[in-house]
Protein backbone atom coordinates (compact mmCIF):
# COMPACT_ATOMS: atom_id res chain seq x y z
CA UNK A 1 0.00 0.00 0.00
CA UNK A 2 1.42 3.41 -1.05
CA UNK A 3 2.37 5.92 1.65
CA UNK A 4 0.39 9.20 1.55
CA UNK A 5 2.38 12.33 0.62
CA UNK A 6 2.96 14.72 3.56
CA UNK A 7 0.68 17.73 3.74
CA UNK A 8 2.26 20.92 2.27
CA UNK A 9 1.01 22.77 5.38
CA UNK A 10 2.54 20.42 7.89
CA UNK A 11 5.18 21.75 10.30
CA UNK A 12 8.78 20.82 9.74
CA UNK A 13 12.32 21.76 10.72
CA UNK A 14 12.80 23.32 7.30
CA UNK A 15 9.73 25.55 7.74
CA UNK A 16 10.94 26.59 11.18
CA UNK A 17 14.23 27.59 9.50
CA UNK A 18 12.29 29.66 6.97
CA UNK A 19 10.30 31.27 9.77
CA UNK A 20 13.46 32.33 11.62
CA UNK A 21 15.05 33.77 8.47
CA UNK A 22 11.86 35.70 7.76
CA UNK A 23 11.79 37.15 11.26
CA UNK A 24 15.48 38.02 11.03
CA UNK A 25 15.00 39.83 7.76
CA UNK A 26 11.58 41.38 8.39
CA UNK A 27 11.84 42.32 12.06
CA UNK A 28 15.59 42.81 12.28
CA UNK A 29 16.00 44.35 8.83
CA UNK A 30 13.10 46.77 9.32
CA UNK A 31 14.48 47.82 12.72
CA UNK A 32 18.00 48.65 11.52
CA UNK A 33 16.76 50.40 8.36
CA UNK A 34 14.37 52.50 10.45
CA UNK A 35 17.16 53.42 12.90
CA UNK A 36 19.40 54.49 10.02
CA UNK A 37 16.58 56.48 8.40
CA UNK A 38 15.74 58.21 11.72
CA UNK A 39 19.41 59.22 11.95
CA UNK A 40 19.16 61.09 8.63
CA UNK A 41 15.61 62.35 9.24
CA UNK A 42 14.84 62.51 12.99
CA UNK A 43 11.16 61.99 13.89
CA UNK A 44 10.90 65.59 15.17
CA UNK A 45 11.88 66.88 11.71
CA UNK A 46 10.22 64.17 9.60
CA UNK A 47 7.28 66.25 8.34
CA UNK A 48 9.41 69.19 7.21
CA UNK A 49 12.08 66.86 5.72
CA UNK A 50 9.48 65.00 3.64
CA UNK A 51 8.00 68.30 2.45
CA UNK A 52 11.51 69.46 1.46
CA UNK A 53 11.88 66.32 -0.69
CA UNK A 54 8.31 66.46 -2.04
CA UNK A 55 9.36 66.84 -5.69
CA UNK A 56 11.64 63.76 -5.52
CA UNK A 57 8.98 61.63 -3.84
CA UNK A 58 6.25 62.85 -6.19
CA UNK A 59 8.43 61.85 -9.14
CA UNK A 60 8.78 58.35 -7.65
CA UNK A 61 4.98 58.20 -7.31
CA UNK A 62 4.46 59.23 -10.95
CA UNK A 63 6.95 56.57 -12.06
CA UNK A 64 5.07 53.99 -9.92
CA UNK A 65 8.20 53.31 -7.85
CA UNK A 66 6.15 54.43 -4.85
CA UNK A 67 2.59 53.12 -4.64
CA UNK A 68 -0.46 54.95 -3.30
CA UNK A 69 -0.43 53.01 -0.01
CA UNK A 70 3.18 54.04 0.66
CA UNK A 71 2.46 57.64 -0.38
CA UNK A 72 -0.38 57.87 2.17
CA UNK A 73 2.05 56.87 4.91
CA UNK A 74 4.43 59.69 3.92
CA UNK A 75 1.71 62.31 3.49
CA UNK A 76 -1.32 61.22 5.55
CA UNK A 77 -4.66 62.72 4.58
CA UNK A 78 -6.74 64.74 7.03
CA UNK A 79 -3.78 66.62 8.49
CA UNK A 80 -2.15 63.59 10.13
CA UNK A 81 1.61 63.42 10.77
CA UNK A 82 3.90 60.79 9.21
CA UNK A 83 5.50 58.21 11.54
CA UNK A 84 8.53 56.14 10.53
CA UNK A 85 7.27 53.34 12.78
CA UNK A 86 4.58 52.68 10.13
CA UNK A 87 7.15 52.39 7.29
CA UNK A 88 7.82 48.84 6.09
CA UNK A 89 11.23 47.59 4.96
CA UNK A 90 10.49 48.24 1.26
CA UNK A 91 9.47 51.87 1.90
CA UNK A 92 12.44 52.45 4.21
CA UNK A 93 14.84 51.16 1.54
CA UNK A 94 13.30 53.48 -1.08
CA UNK A 95 13.63 56.48 1.24
CA UNK A 96 17.23 55.65 2.22
CA UNK A 97 18.33 55.34 -1.41
CA UNK A 98 16.53 58.49 -2.64
CA UNK A 99 16.38 61.23 0.02
CA UNK A 100 19.26 60.47 2.43
CA UNK A 101 22.15 61.51 0.22
CA UNK A 102 23.56 57.97 -0.06
CA UNK A 103 25.48 56.92 -3.18
CA UNK A 104 24.92 53.40 -4.56
CA UNK A 105 27.77 50.88 -4.17
CA UNK A 106 29.87 49.96 -7.19
CA UNK A 107 27.51 47.10 -8.08
CA UNK A 108 24.40 49.30 -7.70
CA UNK A 109 21.43 49.10 -5.36
CA UNK A 110 19.83 46.07 -7.00
CA UNK A 111 22.78 43.62 -7.15
CA UNK A 112 24.55 41.76 -4.35
CA UNK A 113 27.77 43.68 -3.53
CA UNK A 114 31.20 42.07 -3.57
CA UNK A 115 32.28 40.37 -0.28
CA UNK A 116 35.01 42.95 0.31
CA UNK A 117 32.63 45.93 0.31
CA UNK A 118 31.38 46.44 3.89
CA UNK A 119 30.15 50.03 3.48
CA UNK A 120 26.76 51.19 4.77
CA UNK A 121 25.43 51.39 1.22
CA UNK A 122 26.65 47.86 0.37
CA UNK A 123 24.95 46.39 3.45
CA UNK A 124 21.70 48.17 2.56
CA UNK A 125 21.91 46.62 -0.92
CA UNK A 126 22.49 43.19 0.69
CA UNK A 127 19.29 43.53 2.71
CA UNK A 128 17.33 44.08 -0.48
CA UNK A 129 19.18 41.24 -2.23
CA UNK A 130 18.39 38.72 0.52
CA UNK A 131 14.79 39.84 0.58
CA UNK A 132 14.45 39.18 -3.16
CA UNK A 133 16.56 36.01 -3.01
CA UNK A 134 14.55 34.39 -0.23
CA UNK A 135 11.04 35.64 -0.98
CA UNK A 136 10.93 37.06 -4.49
CA UNK A 137 10.07 33.77 -6.19
CA UNK A 138 9.64 31.20 -3.40
CA UNK A 139 7.83 27.91 -4.06
CA UNK A 140 8.07 26.72 -0.46
CA UNK A 141 8.48 28.32 2.95
CA UNK A 142 10.93 25.62 4.01
CA UNK A 143 14.72 26.14 4.05
CA UNK A 144 17.05 23.15 4.43
CA UNK A 145 19.72 23.14 7.13
CA UNK A 146 22.66 23.84 4.81
CA UNK A 147 20.99 26.81 3.10
CA UNK A 148 19.73 28.04 6.48
CA UNK A 149 23.26 28.08 7.90
CA UNK A 150 24.62 29.99 4.86
CA UNK A 151 21.80 32.51 4.74
CA UNK A 152 21.82 33.02 8.51
CA UNK A 153 25.54 33.79 8.55
CA UNK A 154 25.38 36.31 5.71
CA UNK A 155 22.13 38.03 6.80
CA UNK A 156 23.05 38.24 10.49
CA UNK A 157 26.53 39.61 9.64
CA UNK A 158 24.93 42.28 7.42
CA UNK A 159 22.33 43.28 10.03
CA UNK A 160 24.93 43.34 12.80
CA UNK A 161 27.04 45.71 10.69
CA UNK A 162 23.95 47.90 10.33
CA UNK A 163 23.43 48.02 14.12
CA UNK A 164 21.31 45.03 15.14
CA UNK A 165 22.17 43.60 18.59
CA UNK A 166 24.13 40.32 18.30
CA UNK A 167 22.47 38.98 21.43
CA UNK A 168 19.04 39.42 19.80
CA UNK A 169 20.29 37.59 16.70
CA UNK A 170 21.60 34.66 18.77
CA UNK A 171 18.40 34.51 20.84
CA UNK A 172 16.28 34.21 17.69
CA UNK A 173 18.48 31.45 16.28
CA UNK A 174 18.19 29.40 19.47
CA UNK A 175 14.44 29.97 19.82
CA UNK A 176 11.92 27.27 19.11
CA UNK A 177 9.84 29.37 16.69
CA UNK A 178 6.19 28.81 15.85
CA UNK A 179 4.57 29.20 12.48
CA UNK A 180 1.96 31.92 13.14
CA UNK A 181 4.43 34.80 13.09
CA UNK A 182 6.09 33.23 10.10
CA UNK A 183 2.83 33.05 8.15
CA UNK A 184 2.09 36.71 8.96
CA UNK A 185 5.52 37.64 7.67
CA UNK A 186 4.97 35.68 4.47
CA UNK A 187 1.62 37.42 3.91
CA UNK A 188 3.33 40.80 4.29
CA UNK A 189 6.08 39.78 1.85
CA UNK A 190 3.46 38.47 -0.60
CA UNK A 191 1.62 41.79 -0.52
CA UNK A 192 4.88 43.60 -1.15
CA UNK A 193 5.70 41.21 -4.01
CA UNK A 194 2.27 41.87 -5.54
CA UNK A 195 2.92 45.61 -5.34
CA UNK A 196 6.22 45.14 -7.17
CA UNK A 197 4.53 43.10 -9.92
CA UNK A 198 1.87 45.79 -10.29
CA UNK A 199 4.57 48.46 -10.52
CA UNK A 200 6.43 46.46 -13.20
CA UNK A 201 3.24 46.10 -15.18
CA UNK A 202 2.62 49.87 -14.93
CA UNK A 203 6.19 50.53 -16.07
CA UNK A 204 5.67 48.30 -19.12
CA UNK A 205 2.48 50.18 -19.99
CA UNK A 206 4.32 53.48 -19.55
CA UNK A 207 7.06 52.26 -21.91
CA UNK A 208 4.45 51.36 -24.52
CA UNK A 209 2.89 54.82 -24.22
CA UNK A 210 6.37 56.36 -24.49
CA UNK A 211 7.06 54.40 -27.68
CA UNK A 212 3.77 55.63 -29.13
CA UNK A 213 4.69 59.18 -28.13
CA UNK A 214 8.08 58.87 -29.86
CA UNK A 215 6.38 57.58 -33.00
CA UNK A 216 3.92 60.47 -32.95
CA UNK A 217 6.82 62.86 -32.38
CA UNK A 218 8.62 61.50 -35.47
CA UNK A 219 5.53 62.14 -37.61
CA UNK A 220 5.21 65.66 -36.22
CA UNK A 221 8.91 66.31 -36.94
CA UNK A 222 8.30 65.37 -40.57
CA UNK A 223 5.30 67.69 -40.69
CA UNK A 224 7.44 70.42 -39.15
CA UNK A 225 10.17 69.87 -41.76
CA UNK A 226 7.63 70.28 -44.54
CA UNK A 227 6.23 73.39 -42.87
CA UNK A 228 9.75 74.85 -42.59
CA UNK A 229 10.29 74.23 -46.31
CA UNK A 230 7.10 76.12 -47.12
CA UNK A 231 8.15 78.88 -44.73
CA UNK A 232 11.45 79.28 -46.56
CA UNK A 233 9.56 79.77 -49.83
CA UNK A 234 7.46 82.45 -48.17
CA UNK A 235 10.61 84.14 -46.80
CA UNK A 236 12.21 84.18 -50.28
CA UNK A 237 9.08 85.77 -51.70
CA UNK A 238 9.05 88.32 -48.87
CA UNK A 239 12.70 89.25 -49.58
CA UNK A 240 11.83 89.88 -53.21
CA UNK A 241 8.91 92.06 -52.19
CA UNK A 242 11.18 93.93 -49.77
CA UNK A 243 13.66 94.73 -52.56
CA UNK A 244 10.89 96.11 -54.72
CA UNK A 245 9.62 98.07 -51.75
CA UNK A 246 13.04 99.65 -51.23
CA UNK A 247 13.12 100.81 -54.82
CA UNK A 248 9.69 102.34 -54.48
CA UNK A 249 10.77 103.93 -51.20
CA UNK A 250 13.73 105.66 -52.83
CA UNK A 251 11.44 107.02 -55.53
CA UNK A 252 8.97 108.19 -52.91
CA UNK A 253 11.80 109.85 -50.97
CA UNK A 254 12.72 111.90 -54.01
CA UNK A 255 9.13 113.04 -54.34
CA UNK A 256 9.03 113.74 -50.61
CA UNK A 257 12.02 116.08 -50.84
CA UNK A 258 10.04 118.18 -53.27
CA UNK A 259 7.06 118.12 -50.95
CA UNK A 260 9.26 119.21 -48.02
CA UNK A 261 10.18 122.41 -49.84
CA UNK A 262 6.48 123.17 -50.19
CA UNK A 263 5.98 122.31 -46.52
CA UNK A 264 8.58 124.89 -45.51
CA UNK A 265 6.57 127.53 -47.30
CA UNK A 266 3.38 126.27 -45.66
CA UNK A 267 5.02 126.36 -42.22
CA UNK A 268 6.06 129.97 -42.78
CA UNK A 269 2.48 130.86 -43.72
CA UNK A 270 1.14 128.98 -40.70
CA UNK A 271 3.54 130.84 -38.43
CA UNK A 272 2.32 134.15 -39.80
CA UNK A 273 -1.27 133.07 -39.16
CA UNK A 274 -0.35 132.05 -35.61
CA UNK A 275 1.23 135.41 -34.95
CA UNK A 276 -1.82 137.16 -36.28
CA UNK A 277 -4.15 134.97 -34.18
CA UNK A 278 -1.98 135.64 -31.14
CA UNK A 279 -2.17 139.37 -31.78
CA UNK A 280 -5.95 139.23 -32.25
CA UNK A 281 -6.32 137.11 -29.08
CA UNK A 282 -4.28 139.58 -27.09
CA UNK A 283 -6.33 142.44 -28.48
CA UNK A 284 -9.56 140.61 -27.72
CA UNK A 285 -8.43 139.89 -24.15
CA UNK A 286 -7.54 143.51 -23.64
CA UNK A 287 -10.92 144.49 -25.04
CA UNK A 288 -12.64 141.94 -22.78
CA UNK A 289 -10.83 143.31 -19.74
CA UNK A 290 -11.80 146.83 -20.67
CA UNK A 291 -15.43 145.80 -21.16
CA UNK A 292 -15.60 143.88 -17.88
CA UNK A 293 -14.08 146.78 -15.97
CA UNK A 294 -17.24 148.71 -16.74
CA UNK A 295 -19.13 146.23 -14.53
CA UNK A 296 -19.38 146.64 -10.79
CA UNK A 297 -18.20 143.64 -8.77
CA UNK A 298 -19.04 143.19 -5.12
CA UNK A 299 -17.32 140.79 -2.74
CA UNK A 300 -19.20 139.31 0.24
CA UNK A 301 -16.53 137.09 1.77
CA UNK A 302 -16.51 139.06 5.00
CA UNK A 303 -20.32 139.19 5.14
CA UNK A 304 -20.55 135.44 4.57
CA UNK A 305 -18.09 134.69 7.39
CA UNK A 306 -19.87 137.11 9.70
CA UNK A 307 -23.30 135.55 9.19
CA UNK A 308 -22.03 131.96 9.04
CA UNK A 309 -20.39 132.36 12.47
CA UNK A 310 -23.90 132.79 13.89
CA UNK A 311 -24.92 129.31 12.69
CA UNK A 312 -25.39 126.61 15.33
CA UNK A 313 -23.84 123.35 14.04
CA UNK A 314 -26.29 120.47 13.66
CA UNK A 315 -29.39 122.67 13.28
CA UNK A 316 -31.62 123.11 10.23
CA UNK A 317 -29.87 120.33 8.35
CA UNK A 318 -33.18 119.46 6.71
CA UNK A 319 -33.12 122.66 4.66
CA UNK A 320 -29.52 122.06 3.53
CA UNK A 321 -30.49 118.54 2.45
CA UNK A 322 -33.44 119.97 0.51
CA UNK A 323 -31.13 122.42 -1.27
CA UNK A 324 -28.61 119.68 -2.18
CA UNK A 325 -31.40 117.38 -3.42
CA UNK A 326 -32.72 120.20 -5.62
CA UNK A 327 -29.22 120.90 -7.00
CA UNK A 328 -28.61 117.19 -7.72
CA UNK A 329 -32.01 116.69 -9.41
CA UNK A 330 -31.17 117.25 -13.09
CA UNK A 331 -34.77 116.62 -14.09
CA UNK A 332 -36.21 119.25 -11.73
CA UNK A 333 -38.48 121.72 -13.62
CA UNK A 334 -37.74 124.40 -11.01
CA UNK A 335 -34.85 126.64 -12.11
CA UNK A 336 -35.03 128.80 -8.98
CA UNK A 337 -35.36 127.97 -5.27
CA UNK A 338 -36.82 130.66 -3.02
CA UNK A 339 -36.37 130.54 0.75
CA UNK A 340 -38.90 132.79 2.43
CA UNK A 341 -39.65 133.65 6.04
CA UNK A 342 -40.32 136.42 8.48
CA UNK A 343 -37.53 138.84 9.49
CA UNK A 344 -35.14 137.29 11.98
CA UNK A 345 -35.90 133.66 10.98
CA UNK A 346 -32.29 133.10 9.85
CA UNK A 347 -32.55 133.31 6.05
CA UNK A 348 -29.28 135.27 5.80
CA UNK A 349 -27.42 132.80 8.05
CA UNK A 350 -28.75 129.87 6.01
CA UNK A 351 -27.63 131.58 2.78
CA UNK A 352 -24.16 132.26 4.22
CA UNK A 353 -23.73 128.61 5.32
CA UNK A 354 -24.95 127.35 1.92
CA UNK A 355 -22.42 129.67 0.19
CA UNK A 356 -19.57 128.36 2.37
CA UNK A 357 -20.48 124.70 1.80
CA UNK A 358 -20.95 125.12 -1.94
CA UNK A 359 -17.63 127.02 -2.12
CA UNK A 360 -15.81 124.10 -0.44
CA UNK A 361 -17.13 121.52 -2.93
CA UNK A 362 -16.61 123.78 -5.97
CA UNK A 363 -20.31 124.30 -6.74
CA UNK A 364 -20.59 128.05 -6.00
CA UNK A 365 -20.46 130.24 -9.10
CA UNK A 366 -21.47 133.51 -7.49
CA UNK A 367 -23.30 135.13 -4.59
CA UNK A 368 -24.87 138.46 -3.66
CA UNK A 369 -26.22 139.59 -0.31
CA UNK A 370 -28.71 142.49 -0.28
CA UNK A 371 -28.90 144.76 2.73
CA UNK A 372 -31.99 146.84 3.52
CA UNK A 373 -29.86 149.65 4.90
CA UNK A 374 -27.39 149.70 1.99
CA UNK A 375 -28.79 151.19 -1.20
CA UNK A 376 -25.76 150.05 -3.23
CA UNK A 377 -26.17 146.35 -2.37
CA UNK A 378 -29.92 146.39 -2.98
CA UNK A 379 -29.64 148.08 -6.38
CA UNK A 380 -30.82 145.43 -8.91
CA UNK A 381 -28.57 146.82 -11.67
CA UNK A 382 -25.44 146.60 -9.54
CA UNK A 383 -26.49 143.16 -8.24
CA UNK A 384 -26.73 141.77 -11.79
CA UNK A 385 -23.37 143.28 -12.74
CA UNK A 386 -21.71 141.75 -9.66
CA UNK A 387 -23.20 138.31 -10.32
CA UNK A 388 -22.08 138.57 -13.94
CA UNK A 389 -18.50 139.22 -12.82
CA UNK A 390 -18.60 136.18 -10.53
CA UNK A 391 -19.97 133.97 -13.36
CA UNK A 392 -17.20 135.15 -15.70
CA UNK A 393 -14.62 133.73 -13.27
CA UNK A 394 -16.39 130.37 -12.96
CA UNK A 395 -17.61 129.94 -16.56
CA UNK A 396 -15.22 130.96 -19.39
CA UNK A 397 -17.88 130.35 -22.05
CA UNK A 398 -20.27 132.70 -20.23
CA UNK A 399 -17.49 135.31 -20.12
CA UNK A 400 -16.97 135.10 -23.90
CA UNK A 401 -20.69 135.47 -24.57
CA UNK A 402 -21.04 138.39 -22.14
CA UNK A 403 -18.04 140.26 -23.55
CA UNK A 404 -19.35 139.80 -27.08
CA UNK A 405 -22.79 141.11 -26.12
CA UNK A 406 -21.45 144.06 -24.13
CA UNK A 407 -19.06 144.95 -26.94
CA UNK A 408 -22.01 145.17 -29.32
CA UNK A 409 -23.89 147.36 -26.87
CA UNK A 410 -20.88 149.65 -26.51
CA UNK A 411 -20.61 149.96 -30.31
CA UNK A 412 -24.26 150.86 -30.52
CA UNK A 413 -23.85 153.46 -27.77
CA UNK A 414 -20.79 154.94 -29.48
CA UNK A 415 -22.65 155.14 -32.80
CA UNK A 416 -25.57 156.89 -31.15
CA UNK A 417 -23.33 159.50 -29.59
CA UNK A 418 -21.58 160.12 -32.90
Amino acid sequence: MATAAPSPLASSREKTNGNKLSRLLIDGGTTVLRNIFDHYHPPANLTSDLNSNYSILNNLLRRRVLNKHQWDKLFPSGGGLPDSNTFDITLLFLLLTNICGLSPPLTGWHTKPSPGDNSLEANLARVKFFRNELYGHVTSTGVDATSFSTFWQEISTTLYSLGLDQAEIDRLKAEQGGEEDYLDALIEWADSEEDIKTQLKDIQQTQLKLSKTVEDGTLKMEELRQALSKTQDVVDEAVEIELKGQQEMRAAQSRLEGVCESQDEIRASIQEVKEEVKSLTKKRNEQAGEVLRTLVKSEFKGDIEFHANKFQEGTREWIFESIEDWLDDRASPHRVMVISGNPGMGKTVISAVVSQRMQKVGRLSGSHFCQHNNSRYRDPRLMLQSLACHLCQAMPSYKDTLVEQLSRNLEKTSTTWV
